[in-house]
């Protein structure tokens, strides 16, 4: 069996229950050595992973928003989070199909992260179902895969815009999270939501990982290389504050992080 074929049909499913079965089947098959990796079917430039109808994708500014403390505004949130752990799920296993010839530890982390992420969506499915409501029932935006959509070409790219600023910005704004759904009594969320935040560093520091490794064959800076990227693919820098313990163990570097301080400092909206 071979990890690139399995990657193509977890990604291609359009279920989300059985592409969260896939995954976990597949990541274990993978840590018993029963895949192979070394060669597999030529790649094919996919656009966008499987899905169904539901949930509907529209443009962010089209989102209903809803009281946090009332049902549909809680249920909405998880909703939100659910969205993001599935295009995580199909962004890992598009990482794994895509970039070939890289270390085994490459397909290691990156099967791990689908592995983990999986599970994430397992566990914010349970929550909307506590609520009476499944995935799908809400409307989501589609701009992290957008930036997977760009950045498809470029390995570099791919770990350091779609990973290290966009996912990153889960380790700032998960503690936040996590205080809302604690201040309406909800421990399964905020037990979620540790888990989730405990384990997005693995999976920055992943991408992170592999971001210096394409610096260092492309013989370029990364703590530069990065700025460049925050600059060429983001319209307004990212927005703190960040979570800079959280950035440091993910692997971010002082420059990296006081460049963000500054750019997040010095930025002025333009007038409408």
């Amino acid at each position: 069996m071979n990890l690139f074929e399995q990657a193509q049909k977890i990604f291609l499913c359009q279920n989300p229950d059985e592409k969260i079965a896939l995954t976990l089947d597949c990541a274990n098959l993978f840590e018993q050595n029963k895949l192979s990796w070394n060669e597999g079917l030529p790649i094919i430039d996919y656009l966008d992973p499987g899905k169904e109808p539901q949930p509907f994708i529209v443009a962010p500014k089209d989102l209903k928003s809803y009281p946090f403390k009332k049902l549909y505004g809680k249920a909405n949130a998880i909703h939100a989070l659910a969205h993001i752990e599935l295009t995580a799920v199909n962004l890992a296993w598009d990482s794994v199909y895509r970039f070939r010839g890289l270390p085994k530890d490459y397909y290691s982390d990156w099967v791990q992260c689908a592995k983990e992420e999986a599970t994430h969506f397992k566990l914010l499915c349970e929550s909307l179902k506590i609520l009476g409501f499944n995935y799908g029932d809400f409307k989501v935006h589609g701009e992290l895969w957008a930036m997977a959509r760009t950045t498809r070409h470029s390995l570099l790219e791919r770990m350091g815009v779609v990973h290290r600023i966009l996912e990153a910005r889960a380790l700032d704004a998960i503690p936040m999270t996590s205080q809302r759904f604690s201040d309406i009594g909800d421990r399964k969320m905020v037990d979620t939501l540790n888990i989730i935040g405990n384990e997005e560093i693995g999976h920055i520091s992943s991408s992170t990982r592999w971001f210096k490794h394409q610096c260092d064959l492309q013989q370029v800076n990364s703590d530069q290389t990065f700025i460049q990227l925050v600059n060429k693919f983001l319209a307004n820098p990212p927005k703190g504050p960040f979570n800079r313990e959280a950035r440091l163990a993910s692997g971010f570097s002082e420059y990296e992080l006081n460049e963000l301080d500054r750019m997040d400092r010095e930025f002025k909206p333009k007038p409408r």
